[in-house]
């Protein structure tokens, strides 16, 4: 059995870093958390985890929305 390599996360910016960091860190998070604990505005924060899941980092898992690291 191999274990395969997973692939290096590129950050588009400080903030996308600052996120998955949170993330996993915390292992899940809401966007108020997110926003609170990181002192984002909601446009900033909001389009940083957007642009994240449009690359396939983040996902949103559960209601109410829930962001995770994908694996």
């Amino acid at each position: 059995m191999t274990k395969e390599k997973t692939k290096p996360i590129e950050f588009s910016n400080d903030t996308e870093r600052d996120i998955i960091e949170l993330i996993r860190k915390n292992g899940k998070c809401l966007l108020g958390d997110i926003l609170m604990k990181l002192k984002l505005s909601y446009q900033n924060g909001s389009k940083t985890i957007n642009n994240l899941m449009a690359k396939d980092i983040t996902r949103n898992t559960e209601e109410p929305p829930y962001f995770t690291l994908n694996n």
